[in-house]
């Protein structure tokens, strides 16, 4: 079970129609003013143009069932995220590229490490960062209580992010429109770079993993 929620205006609804797309219930993602999205599909949602309840989605990947809660963003809503924390396995921050904007997560990641509820960010909107990602992980590192890594770098080709490498794997992949991403060759040029930010993931992996020392009498 899988809970998806974040500040407003991250597109997080259109990341669950993305996902029931990529597994096969849905063959087109929608979009809320059409109106024919998966999620927000009340009236006042559709009217609002933005979540004002949970929404429920269902679907399978590697023969592993999934059930996502998309909570509201808005603050005014918060009351339903709180009601659905007990009952999640994972939750899904969904956040945006801009380090300015990183401070109002800081009460959900909070609300998570103190009820010990597994969570990971993920940063949508990604075409639209200025700056370099390093950065954006130190901005939302001083808004987490729990050490943050990052397992995906960005490729970026003239100007635009049109793929991501999965550092622990290390692969690459290509985005296509409305597609599954392509698999390729990790980019030459960015060869360097995806070592290092992997040799930081390990090492801030095994840092935060490392038993804790007694202390001394």
């Amino acid at each position: 079970l899988l809970l998806v929620f974040a500040s407003p205006s991250t597109s997080k609804t259109r990341l669950l129609d993305g996902l029931v797309v990529a597994t096969g219930p849905v063959t087109r993602t929608g979009a809320v003013a059409s109106p024919d999205s998966v999620g927000d599909s009340s009236p006042e949602a559709r009217t609002r143009a933005m979540s004002t309840e949970v929404n429920v989605a269902r679907f399978s990947y590697l023969d592993d069932p999934y059930a996502v809660l998309d909570c509201p963003g808005s603050v005014e809503f918060g009351g339903d995220m709180a009601a659905a924390l007990p009952c999640v396995d994972l939750a899904i921050v969904v956040c945006e590229p801009d380090p300015a904007r990183v401070g109002a997560l800081q009460p959900i990641l909070k609300r998570l490490s103190d009820a010990h509820i597994p969570h990971l960010l993920f940063v949508n909107k990604i075409e639209t960062a200025r700056g370099r990602v390093r950065d954006l992980l130190e901005a939302l590192q001083e808004v987490s209580p729990t050490p943050l890594v990052l397992r995906q770098a960005p490729i970026w080709t003239d100007g635009k992010v049109t793929g991501f490498i999965d550092l622990a794997k290390e692969r690459a992949y290509v985005y296509r429109s409305d597609q599954p991403s392509l698999r390729v060759d990790i980019p030459s040029d960015m060869a360097d770079r995806e070592a290092e930010a992997r040799f930081q993931m390990l090492e801030r992996l095994a840092v935060s993993t490392k038993p804790a020392q007694p202390e001394a009498a």
